[in-house]
């Protein structure tokens, strides 16, 4: 599960995701319109906040697909030099 914090980070992300992952589901968490304004104002309003709730844009599930294998690399430490 990924949170993005900004409108177009999940575009972003399905970008660069692997080709053996992919985003199976996706949230968006935008702002209602306020039923206790008027409604040419409540219209405006979530624009105006910022479209959406608490720095959240998108929540992304993402799975491996379905028969692809997992790559994997092998992690090597430097070797410090001794002073």
């Amino acid at each position: 599960m990924v949170l993005c914090t900004h409108r177009h980070a999940l575009q972003g992300l399905k970008q660069l995701l692997p080709d053996e992952l992919e985003v199976r589901q996706e949230y968006r968490l935008n702002l209602k319109e306020p039923n206790f304004l008027p409604k040419d104002l409540a219209k405006r309003a979530p624009k105006l906040l910022g479209e959406t709730a608490l720095g959240l844009c998108d929540i992304a599930v993402i799975e491996h697909r379905v028969g692809s294998t997992i790559r994997t690399t092998s992690f090597k430490p430097e070797n410090k030099v001794k002073r």
